[in-house]
């Protein structure tokens, strides 16, 4: 509960209403499915909030904040222009290799080599 507390309002109200939202499977055996299409919200998101629920508690209800808060998350136009040129290359490249062959040019050290 002392992290409940420790909880800026506006995040204790979120957990409290989420927590509203899956109380009636907790304490009336309400079906997930049937709780998620009243309040139209997808199932796999209600199923999360419970699993986070009974593992950390009320206070796991919170929405997390951003772990790059106030710092810049635009890429330099030189990784824009390298990250466009392997985008546009035929056959087309998935995502994933896209991103390796990134991080192998730009984060040697974090590449697993």
């Amino acid at each position: 509960m002392d992290e409940l507390a420790s909880l800026q309002e506006s995040a204790r109200e979120i957990a409290l209403e989420r927590f509203r939202i899956i109380q009636p499977y907790l304490e009336e055996d309400r079906s997930l499915s049937v709780i998620a299409r009243k309040a139209r919200i997808s199932y796999r998101t209600i199923h999360r909030w419970l699993t986070r629920y009974r593992r950390f508690g009320l206070a796991a209800l919170a929405r997390k904040g951003r772990g790059d808060r106030g710092k810049r998350r635009a890429l330099s136009p030189q990784l824009l222009e390298l990250v466009q040129a392997l985008a546009l290359e035929v056959p087309p490249l998935p995502i994933a290799v896209i991103y390796r062959r990134i991080c192998q040019m730009y984060c040697p050290l974090t590449s697993g080599e």
